[in-house]
């Protein structure tokens, strides 16, 4: 790989403000989780006390089933920005799109912009993890009290 290809997904293609509020709301669970289990644990009690123990479980645990599915089948490393970046990558869109696209009832959509990011094999799955995820994110999207921001062993770190 040049450098180039091993960045492409991570070169800046908006920004989070221009976003909608489920899509921006993805990107910032994502950055937050991949950020270690101290950012982890204060989703995970943030989802649970907003959504109670079930509901909120039952999204955050989506959450960490997208991300280790990610790490497990991502296509490639997966490349995101700091927690408090305001511009987003390619990646990062993809995920938010696929997210936004499930939660609209668009599954097509939703598994296309899936394999933009995970093996063609699991994309079923992953969309099964964003949509349940979406639904609690969108619960969530216009709170201000949750943390914004995401590292595990298959995500690099751009800005």
């Amino acid at each position: 790989m040049t450098g180039d290809t091993r960045r492409r997904g991570g070169a800046p293609v908006g920004y989070m403000a221009e976003l909608p509020e489920i899509e921006a709301s993805a990107i910032s669970y994502l950055r937050c989780w991949c950020e270690g289990p101290d950012w982890q644990d204060a989703l995970r009690d943030e989802f649970k006390s907003k959504l109670g123990h079930r509901h909120g479980g039952r999204g955050v645990d989506a959450l960490n089933r997208l991300c280790q599915l990610l790490a497990l089948h991502g296509r490639r490393p997966l490349l995101r920005h700091h927690v408090q970046c305001r511009c987003f990558g390619g990646d990062e869109s993809a995920f938010a799109n696929c997210v936004g696209a499930i939660v609209a009832g668009d599954r097509e959509d939703a598994e296309l912009f899936a394999a933009l990011i995970v093996d063609h094999r699991v994309s079923g799955q992953f969309v099964a993890e964003a949509e349940a995820f979406g639904v609690a994110a969108q619960l969530l999207a216009s709170d201000p009290g949750l943390p914004h921001s995401a590292s595990s062993s298959n995500v690099v770190h751009l800005h």
